[in-house]
């Protein structure tokens, strides 16, 4: 089974795992922690904007790369499936 997460709430989990510990409550959330749950690292301010976000890989989205190279085969009908990011990108993505 696999679970798809929205690009952002997928960062946002990220920042929570890593336990930094921001003195102010995270954006997303209602309230911060309790100091005493959390200890307190860091000054920095958490902003969620469009400048930073993981890249939308379309049709791809969620596959494992060997998934796709699968798909390309069965789709080709002909050929190893090969795929790379780099060069071939995502339909649908970008």
């Amino acid at each position: 089974m696999k679970i798809r997460l929205l690009p952002r709430l997928r960062a946002q989990r990220t920042l929570e795992l890593l336990q930094i510990g921001c003195r102010e409550r995270l954006p997303w959330q209602e309230s911060r922690r309790p100091e005493n749950e959390e200890p307190i690292r860091t000054e920095a301010q958490v902003e969620v904007t469009e400048a930073i976000r993981e890249w939308d890989y379309g049709e791809c989205e969620g596959l494992m790369s060997a998934e796709i190279r699968e798909l390309r085969k069965k789709q080709s009908g002909e050929g190893d499936g090969s795929w790379d990011i780099w060069r071939d990108g995502c339909p649908g993505g970008e």
